[in-house]
């Protein structure tokens, strides 16, 4: 344990989406990765993949702004000295928590054959990089071991960084 306070941008959009029909986060948690992609009646006839992109889309974003759930993440990690945001894909989403952080970091992970298609988020590049202090780019081409060995090292690294600030 590093210390590290794990978030998720997506924390809200699960709590959102629940409301808006009528549903429990836990039941768009459950088994979601084997049936994101099956039609819920509970959901309009939705899955549960497009109920999150429509309410984040059509409804948060439409409706209070596309930093949203950038601004309820730094609210919720304010009290926090370091996090980790495994899902960050929206420039908006960064904003915000930069103006509450002293250091951040990006870590993109990239494997052959995988990438964002079909999802409404992408790398962050370009000018969202511009708020990050330090970009890692890793290959994870290796087993999950791999990737951990990797992730643990880049965490001793940051925080070795932040005890020298």
């Amino acid at each position: 344990d590093l210390g590290f306070t794990i978030h998720s941008f997506k924390d809200t959009l699960y709590d959102e989406t629940a409301k808006r029909y009528g549903v429990t986060r836990e039941w768009i948690l459950t088994d979601y990765e084997e049936n994101k992609d099956s039609p819920h009646e509970e959901l309009s006839g939705k899955t549960k993949r497009e109920a999150l992109i429509d309410t984040s889309e059509n409804h948060i974003k439409v409706n209070f702004g596309s930093d949203y759930f950038g601004v309820k993440a730094a609210e919720r990690a304010a009290a926090n000295t370091m996090v980790v945001f495994p899902d960050g894909g929206f420039e908006s989403e960064v904003g915000p928590v930069s103006a509450i952080t002293e250091t951040m970091v990006l870590v993109r992970i990239a494997r052959e054959g995988k990438s964002f298609e079909g999802d409404s988020r992408n790398y962050l590049t370009g000018s969202a990089e511009d708020h990050f202090d330090i970009v890692i780019d890793i290959s994870n081409d290796g087993t999950l071991d791999d990737l951990r060995a990797i992730a643990n090292r880049i965490a001793g690294t940051i925080v070795t960084y932040e005890a020298m600030q």
